[in-house]
């Protein structure tokens, strides 16, 4: 395909009362919505619990209106100078919940919306589908329902009620890779419960901001924590679908991890194939490689609480090592990263998406040619394709204009 900036990483501006209008009546005082009072805009989540708020936001009011058009949408995408786009949900992101009637009714509303806006330009615009999966049952027919309608991604909660190692989950990959629809996780996307919300504000000021009520070093130094604790959350899901098997019994189905970054991926794969790697001339055999409690009332050679030190590096079941299973088949998209592209000859560059994250202010928008011309100096023009739109196009079936 010619090559067009293609962002693996933006957003829609719902309109403010998408849920409120089209939910089913008796839900609609649950629905999730961006409410007002004076200068603030709040985001409320799927059940009516007011999420967070924000003040001065740049689409306060009637400009918030103006980006839901595709109008807006496309001509500040183009004035950016990006041609196409995987796009996520914005308020959206608030509606897995562990209530699946309500969660199910807000996924079909918003599958059916992003249809209805973008269906007539899919060919460089790909919205993703909200797939909550409190059931499975439910999960595999809205994900088959997304795929008939023309959708490309599902967008899945990064911290389900069960881990995704379990095989309860196995239906739903078999669905998803037989349509070759892409698993989208985003960051901060959970199934949330009743009790999440029933926290103190200050708290929840202490989780967003660092520490926003203590000494201006301690709140420094607790904004840097955040970071490689966001990181440790997307680890945490890679190790859950390579460990449990996922990525081998499902071989074609993709995975993106979406805003977490990508300066963490050489690491982690190096630290997975170490976990099930003897360190070379190590005598596992050796009776000094055995450790554990020691009975002094059983004999030397009957010590069933002693084990071998590195037995677990037998226990690996799979035929690729685990990073072999992420350069096959995961993804990391990020926004301004040098490092991650640094190590592409580590990962491999088909890991690396470019995303602008627009609208949002971490994102690049509006100065994405800007940001990228600084991180992709003295990088190969192939390799700065593959990352800012080559992967992308394959991964979510992007065709290249008709002119």
């Amino acid at each position: 395909m010619e090559r067009k900036l293609i962002s693996a990483d933006t957003h829609l501006c719902e309109p403010p009362d998408l849920w409120t209008t089209r939910l089913p009546r008796g839900m609609r005082d649950r629905a999730a919505r961006l409410a007002w009072t004076g200068e603030y805009m709040h985001y409320v989540s799927a059940g009516g619990h007011y999420v967070i708020s924000l003040s001065e936001y740049r689409d306060l009011r009637g400009t918030f209106q103006e980006h839901s058009t595709l109008a807006r949408w496309q001509s500040d995408n183009l004035a950016d100078g990006v041609w196409g786009q995987v796009i996520h949900p914005n308020v959206g992101l608030l509606v897995y919940t562990t209530d699946n009637e309500l969660a199910f009714a807000h996924a079909r509303v918003y599958n059916d919306y992003v249809v209805e806006l973008f269906g007539e330009h899919f060919d460089r615009h790909k919205p993703t589908a909200i797939i909550p999966v409190t059931d499975i049952d439910d999960a595999v027919t809205e994900v088959e329902r997304a795929a008939s309608r023309g959708l490309r991604g599902i967008v899945l909660p990064v911290e389900p009620t069960v881990r995704y190692s379990s095989p309860a989950y196995d239906r739903l990959w078999a669905a998803a890779q037989a349509h070759d629809l892409v698993a989208v996780f985003h960051i901060g996307v959970r199934t949330t419960t009743e009790e999440d919300y029933k926290v103190d504000a200050a708290e929840l000021m202490q989780r967003l901001a660092g520490s926003a009520f203590t000494d201006e070093a301690t709140a420094l130094a607790d904004r840097l924590r955040l970071e490689p604790q966001r990181s440790l959350v997307g680890q945490a899901l890679i190790a859950d679908l390579v460990g449990g098997g996922v990525a081998e019994r499902f071989p074609r189905l993709h995975f993106v991890l979406t805003e977490f970054n990508a300066y963490w991926l050489a690491g982690l794969m190096a630290g997975f194939d170490k976990a099930f790697t003897v360190g070379l001339g190590q005598d596992v055999s050796a009776p000094y490689a055995k450790q554990g409690m020691f009975d002094r009332d059983r004999a030397v050679d009957d010590q069933p609480f002693m084990v071998r030190q590195f037995g677990m590096t037998e226990a690996w079941p799979y035929p690729l090592r685990p990073s072999e299973y992420i350069q096959r088949q995961f993804h990391c998209t990020f926004q301004d990263d040098p490092a991650a592209i640094a190590l592409r000859g580590f990962t491999g560059v088909d890991a690396l998406l470019w995303g602008s994250d627009y609208p949002h202010h971490e994102g690049c928008w509006p100065r994405s040619l800007e940001a990228l011309d600084a991180m992709f100096a003295g990088v190969p023009a192939e390799d700065r394709w593959a990352i800012t739109g080559g992967t992308t196009a394959r991964l979510f079936g992007f065709t290249p204009p008709s002119d």
